[in-house]
C-alpha cells in the first residue's frame, strides 16, 4: 500500500514542477494582511511605433507617474484611487502568478503586438517581496483575474492622470 502511495506523491510533484507555477512558502502566499506599502510598475513596448501605449507607476502613498508613450505625468492620486489599488493588490495572489503569460507556439508574440511588463513590489514586516509577469494584447485573456483587475484600474488611473496633465 506505500509503494502506490509514494508513487502517487511523486507524479503529483512532477505535474506541479512542470506547470509553470511559482512556488513559494504557503506564509508566502498570505502576504495580503500584512502588506506596509506597495507600489507597481506598468509599461508596455511594441506595436506600430515600438514604444508600446505608455504605463503607470504608482504607490501606496498615492504618487504616481502616468505615460501615454510620448509624454510623462507626476500626479496624486485621490484617495478613492488609491484605496481601490490598496483593495485590489491586498485581494490577490501574486505569488501564484505565472512569470510570462503566452499562446501556445507563439511565445514572442506576433509583429506589431504591445507587449505589457507588470512589477509589484510588496513591503511587509518580513522585507519585501518582487512579483514580475509579462504577457502580450493577445494572451491577456490567459493572465489570472485578480492580475487583470489591477491592471484595468491602473489603466484608468493613467488615463485619468494623462487627461488631467493635458489641461
Amino acid at each position: 500500500m506505500k509503494i502506490p502511495l509514494i508513487s502517487l506523491s511523486i507524479i503529483i510533484l512532477l505535474n506541479l514542477l512542470s506547470s509553470g507555477q511559482n512556488f513559494m512558502n504557503v506564509e508566502d502566499l498570505n502576504v495580503k494582511d500584512r502588506i506596509e506599502s506597495w507600489n507597481f510598475e506598468l509599461s508596455t513596448s511594441g506595436g506600430l511605433t515600438g514604444k508600446g501605449l505608455g504605463g503607470i507607476t504608482a504607490g501606496s502613498d498615492g504618487k504616481a507617474t502616468a505615460s501615454d508613450g510620448r509624454n510623462n505625468c507626476q500626479d496624486q492620486l485621490l484617495d478613492e484611487e488609491t484605496k481601490e489599488l490598496d483593495r485590489l493588490i491586498r485581494k490577490s495572489n501574486p505569488a501564484r502568478w505565472r512569470k510570462k503569460y503566452a499562446i501556445p507556439g507563439n511565445p514572442h508574440g506576433y509583429a506589431d503586438q504591445i507587449h505589457y511588463s507588470f512589477k509589484l513590489t510588496v513591503k511587509t514586516s518580513k522585507g519585501a517581496q518582487i512579483f514580475e509577469t509579462t504577457w502580450y494584447d493577445q494572451s491577456a485573456e490567459k493572465t489570472p483575474a485578480d492580475l487583470q483587475a489591477i491592471v484595468k484600474q491602473a489603466w484608468k488611473t493613467r488615463d485619468k492622470a494623462i487627461a488631467k496633465c493635458r489641461k
